[in-house]
């Protein structure tokens, strides 16, 4: 807001600390909508066709669920500059259960037309994202988690929409991850390591565009592609990547499974470390789920009386 004078803030009432400075630095561009979700995007949608970029900034499930429809018509149909900001996303809010917990945005803004879909992994890449939708021209949905640490990894590249970046290489598997999850899968990818497993780990901030290329990558030069999100595991990363494997695998074998929210409504709380724990999304429960999916693989191929991937590859 400092350096753009067209940026304008429209929050719905939420009283985060962060802020601060915009509501002192920039009171004329820093607008309480108060508890009225959809009238708020309907206002944000008319001031991008009156040439402002307006970012919208509420809790995750009361921006987009609460007011799909004024997002999918008022924004969406008008390929209006807006960017919707959801925070506290996935079980973020995990003592406040269902009504706050956000496992369905993805597949929800996923589906509106010329929707760019964002999910930072920590601090240092939601600064990064932030720019890259104020610069886009068209509708962007960033999707934030809350007290996230920064990730400590050697080289983060550039950010760009549409493409992924490497964490961690790996030659055995590949585990595609998004948001806050990232550091839960780089610690299981070192538990893989001490099994004598290569794994990838793949940072998938943009999840609409996703990265074609990384996902086909990942087909040709390894056996097992995972799928690691905090979001239902349907209509979310896991189903963009899955239709990416099945139009572009041809006669290669891989092994592929979604991790993330089964099929229900989460009713379960406490700490967001606990949950993580329970739902197994923490690194150890990462870890066990892929070392279980990839022992049942090697010995259904062999019931088969086939080559298992790996032995395929080898």
């Amino acid at each position: 807001m400092d350096k753009e004078e067209r940026a304008i803030l429209l929050i719905g009432d939420i009283g985060a600390y962060l802020l601060r400075d915009i509501k002192s630095n920039h009171p004329q561009r820093f607008l309480n909508m108060g508890v009225s979700e959809a009238n708020m995007m309907n206002v944000a949608a008319g001031l991008a066709l009156e040439g402002w970029i307006p970012f919208v900034y509420t809790i995750t499930s009361f921006v987009t669920s609460r007011c799909y429809d004024q997002i999918r018509v008022g924004v969406g149909y008008h390929g209006a500059n807006v960017k919707i900001v959801g925070t506290g996303s996935g079980v973020s809010y995990s003592i406040y259960g269902p009504t706050h917990h956000s496992l369905e945005d993805i597949s929800l803004m996923s589906s509106i037309p010329g929707m760019v879909v964002l999910s930072p992994a920590d601090g240092p890449e939601t600064i990064e994202i932030a720019w890259a939708a104020a610069i886009h021209r068209g509708p962007v949905y960033i999707r934030l988690m809350l007290n996230v640490p920064p990730i400590q990894v050697q080289n983060r590249g550039v950010f760009e929409i549409g493409k992924s970046r490497l964490f961690r290489d790996g030659s055995d598997l590949t585990l595609i991850v998004t948001g806050e999850l990232v550091r839960e899968a780089l610690g299981a990818a070192e538990l893989l390591q001490n099994d004598g497993l290569s794994a990838r780990v793949i940072n998938m901030s943009t999840i609409k565009p996703v990265d074609v290329e990384a996902v086909k990558k990942a087909i040709e030069e390894t056996q097992a592609i995972f799928t690691i999100e905090e979001h239902s595991i349907i209509g979310g990363l896991g189903s963009m990547v899955a239709s990416v494997i099945a139009e572009h695998r041809g006669g290669k074998r891989v092994i592929f499974k979604r991790i993330g929210i089964e099929d229900c409504y989460l009713n379960r709380y406490g700490q967001k470390s606990e949950v993580y724990k329970y739902l197994q999304l923490d690194c150890e429960g990462i870890y066990k789920r892929i070392k279980n999916e990839v022992n049942a693989s090697l010995v259904l191929f062999k019931k088969a009386n086939l080559p298992s991937a790996y032995e395929a590859s080898s």
